[in-house]
């Protein structure tokens, strides 16, 4: 199977996707599919370049995590929503969001955001503002305790948003 022409093609294909970026055995099998190799062929050779070291989920998992801490800040609850859509295991996820993923970087990424959205609010009401900016938050999977504590203990002081 491994000199036939469709072998090659969609070798070549998850090559160039692979050097793209990283991607999940999913998200490379659903791209292969998109361009009509067969089921046995997509196998082959997602099998081979697992042996190559070339597709890994968990190390994906890890850069994808780290990729989302450091420049998408986001809740490790969104992280890991994202990559189950990705095909990734529930044991992965839960190991890559225990290992990359400290309380300390939630609260930094729950500041990240609510930094750029309490500018926004300006010159409303606080009280307004912070229903807005928990809202805010909460849409992005932070959980309600690291969002009173960004709220309350770093944005604001007194009545007003601090600068």
């Amino acid at each position: 199977m491994k000199n036939t022409k469709e072998y090659r093609e969609a070798w070549e294909s998850a090559l160039r996707l692979l050097n793209y970026r990283e991607r999940s055995i999913k998200e490379l099998e659903g791209r292969l599919l998109e361009k009509h190799y067969s089921p046995p062929i997509i196998e082959a050779v997602i099998k081979r370049l697992k042996e190559l070291d070339l597709l890994d989920d968990r190390k994906f998992a890890r850069l994808w995590a780290r990729s989302r801490i450091r420049f998408k800040p986001r809740s490790s609850w969104l992280i890991s929503r994202e990559l189950r859509e990705k095909g990734i295991r529930e044991e992965v996820i839960r190991e890559v969001i225990e290992t990359e993923f400290t309380p300390e970087q939630e609260l930094e990424a729950a500041m990240s955001l609510a930094e750029k959205q309490a500018r926004r609010y300006r010159g409303e009401d606080p009280e307004k503002a912070r229903e807005k900016l928990f809202a805010f938050l909460a849409r992005r999977g932070f959980a309600s305790d690291t969002i009173y504590k960004c709220i309350d203990t770093h944005l604001f002081s007194g009545d007003k948003i601090t600068e």
